[in-house]
């Protein structure tokens, strides 16, 4: 019963933010522990949580990996890996209000919720109480002490998450002094480690500290200066493949506008858990290391 609980989670977290989804293929998948979705379009709003001033003009991910362990979830971790990122970004307009878009969002939000507490609804109706803590945790009103709850703790604490090939572009159409923005980088990964930052599975024995590496590998930034009319938010007469092949060839066209060359960073993370905080150590501490900056 586990896998359905988490296959419906996922498949209505993921379906937030990508178009046409087929939940309940995305939910099979994920009972047989090995999902692999391709060619997902973002929606329009998918940044629309952060409530900045952007837009998604187009984005696409190549391929979404997620392998679950399922009968080791307590030794393994669960796998996220996603391939070919691709994104151009807009300043929503400042005179832009839409009252029936923001309804549209409410509506979506509240949705999106009501089918997280559906999912733990019928988990405490088969299971009993502690069975909905999968469910109603990320909802936001329930939290237990059973066994989904300290399960839902581990697969959190230990996700690894992998994220390749990265070119994300922000343009501003203005007339006077359209532009892009681009960031671009080859490999994200992210691993808990132990106290000397070597990857390690976390157990719930493991105190009140999290350790977490992540490693960046040829991060580049570029700023560039182009005519409206050669901005890729303006392409409207290009196919999403041909859109995406203009996308991966920017990303060796802009390699002489940058700002910041190829470089590699690592970042040591160590944040508190659990419910009695530390006040003698930060509650979040951040070590970065940028090897080198042109």
């Amino acid at each position: 019963m586990l896998e359905k609980y988490v296959a419906s989670i996922l498949a209505s977290y993921i379906g937030k933010y990508v178009k046409n989804l087929n939940k309940d293929k995305l939910r099979i998948s994920i009972w047989n522990g090995d999902v692999c979705v391709r060619n997902l379009e973002l929606k329009s709003n998918a940044l629309d949580s952060l409530r900045l001033p952007v837009s998604v003009h187009q984005g696409f991910f190549g391929c979404l990996k997620l392998t679950i362990p399922w009968n080791r979830l307590q030794s393994e971790p669960v796998v996220l890996e996603i391939d070919q990122v691709l994104l151009v970004i807009r300043p929503k307009k400042s005179e832009a209000w839409d009252e029936e878009e923001e309804q549209r969002y409410e509506h979506e939000h509240k949705q999106h919720q009501l089918d997280l507490f559906e999912v733990a609804r019928e988990a405490r109706q088969q299971n009993g109480p502690d069975a909905a803590d999968a469910g109603a945790g990320e909802a936001g009103g329930y939290y237990g002490t059973g066994f989904f709850n300290r399960l839902r703790d581990v697969i959190l604490n230990n996700i690894q998450v992998k994220i390749n090939s990265v070119h994300a572009r922000y343009e501003d159409p203005d007339e006077g002094a359209s532009f892009a923005l681009g960031v671009m980088f080859e490999n994200l990964s992210c691993v808990s480690t132990d106290l000397q930052w070597n990857p390690t599975f976390l157990t719930e024995s493991q105190g009140a500290f999290i350790h977490k590496l992540l490693s960046l590998q040829k991060f580049s930034v570029y700023v560039s200066r182009h005519p409206k009319s050669q901005l890729m938010s303006e392409q409207a007469d290009l196919s999403p493949e041909a859109w995406k092949e203009r996308m991966l060839e920017l990303m060796q066209s802009e390699t002489e506008r940058q700002l910041l060359t190829p470089s590699d960073a690592s970042m040591k993370v160590r944040y508190q858990v659990g419910g009695q905080l530390d006040l003698s150590s930060p509650r979040v501490a951040v070590d970065a290391l940028l090897n080198q900056l042109e």
